[in-house]
């Protein structure tokens, strides 16, 4: 997933998620602003930290191995997200 874009749709909009080579991510929201934070993997879950004020609590979602084009489910804060991995930093 690193160095790619998880694209994630809820009823909200679409957010996008990209997870930097140095542990580092970017949340793009639905309404165009941009959280950042670290991301860490510690084999079977990424613990998504935001590091901007007023931040909410960590996200984890499984640790799986993706490939561009896999798609899945998560539950964040509340809402099911369809997400779908697409190639390079979107």
């Amino acid at each position: 997933m690193v160095g790619n874009t998880s694209v994630c749709t809820a009823a909200s909009g679409q957010t996008k998620v990209i997870i930097h080579s140095d542990g580092s991510f970017q949340l793009k929201l639905p309404d165009g602003s941009v959280h950042t934070g670290t991301a860490v993997d510690d084999g079977s879950t990424i613990t998504f930290t935001e590091t901007d004020a007023g931040a909410g609590p960590p996200v984890q979602t499984p640790s799986t191995a993706r490939k561009v084009g896999d798609t899945w489910t998560v539950d964040a804060r509340g809402q099911t997200q369809n997400c779908t991995l697409v190639a390079g930093e979107q």
